[in-house]
């Protein structure tokens, strides 16, 4: 208790408020309701924290603080290098990182907004910090961010030393579009195809998904051909239905350009994937614009159960 009301420094501004307060991780969050229970749940207030949400209370007499919960800073390192192996320098889960980094960069983004204007309404703040940074037009920022702190690299994990594989572009640098990574040739039998293009430079508005590559950066439009499981390799080894051919535009722009075996899982850490985890953001289900498309590739004479169904 102590140590929060050292933090509680009164506004600059705002003679009424103090300076907003982020609740960073779970058991801080439940030692925070546990004792500011009474003023988290007094008349005006929001209630008590509960994962990247936000309430207020009184907690320096006479004063309002802006408060907002959020996940521990390190679970980003985990969603994006796997949490057995952070430190590994190698970015596996570029979809979840992106996710977690947008949840990263809306939080600070309310806390400076509080910090400046500590009298403005905690939800509204909230909600205006997760539409800035799902807008499409910081998408280039955020993957910039995604791929220089997923290559933590810990060079001696005894003593935690650690740097970052991938430097920090300039601002500059980050809203210009870079090559996926070279992935290996393959042979090209498929079943179902999927195409999905926009151009993201052109988006405007909100809510707008963006494209995501094979190599979990930004492209303006990629082609995958699913590979059948019924389909078997060059060395006649069986596949498992999850493999699928892939190509984008920044591959239909380089010398010789052929489509390709991607080393992911369609279902797993692939372009779909980390295409359309967007769709899943409370802004993608609070926008009533938004359809959905679904099909199902099952032979329609084939007669299976509900469970052997796919869709």
């Amino acid at each position: 208790m102590s140590q929060v009301k050292l933090l509680l420094n009164d506004s600059p501004r705002h003679t009424d408020f103090t300076v907003p307060v982020v609740v960073y991780g779970s058991h801080p969050r439940e030692t925070f309701n546990e004792i500011y229970e009474k003023q988290l749940t007094a008349k005006g207030a929001g209630g008590l924290m509960q994962n990247n949400g936000v309430s207020s209370a009184e907690i320096t007499p006479g004063r309002t603080t802006p408060i907002m919960a959020s996940t521990h800073p390190y679970v980003f390192y985990g969603d994006a290098q796997g949490f057995d192996d952070i430190g590994s320098g190698k970015l596996v889960n570029p979809g979840q990182a992106t996710g977690q980094m947008i949840k990263d960069l809306t939080v600070a983004r309310w806390l400076m907004t509080m910090s400046d204007d500590p009298s403005r309404t905690p939800k509204t703040v909230l909600q205006d910090s997760k539409v800035y940074w799902n807008d499409p037009a910081n998408a280039a920022v955020v993957d910039a961010l995604v791929q220089h702190q997923g290559s933590l690299y810990y060079s001696n994990p005894t003593t935690l030393t650690f740097e970052f594989l991938v430097p920090l572009p300039t601002i500059a640098e980050m809203t210009s579009s870079s090559a996926p990574a070279t992935l290996p040739s393959a042979k090209k039998t498929a079943k179902s195809a999927a195409k999905v293009t926009t151009r993201p430079k052109k988006q405007t508005g909100r809510n707008v998904t963006t494209v995501i590559g094979d190599s979990g950066r930004p492209v303006d439009w990629w082609f995958i051909y699913k590979i059948s499981k019924h389909s078997e390799t060059s060395a006649r080894r069986s596949v498992t239905g999850a493999e699928f051919a892939y190509f984008d535009a920044d591959m239909a722009s380089q010398k010789d350009p052929k489509l390709v075996l991607s080393p992911n899982r369609i279902d797993n850490n692939s372009a779909l994937t980390n295409t359309l985890s967007p769709l899943f953001f409370e802004q993608a289900k609070a926008n009533p614009k938004r359809g959905w498309y679904c099909y199902n590739d099952e032979d329609h004479y084939q007669r299976m159960t509900l469970t052997d169904q796919t869709s």
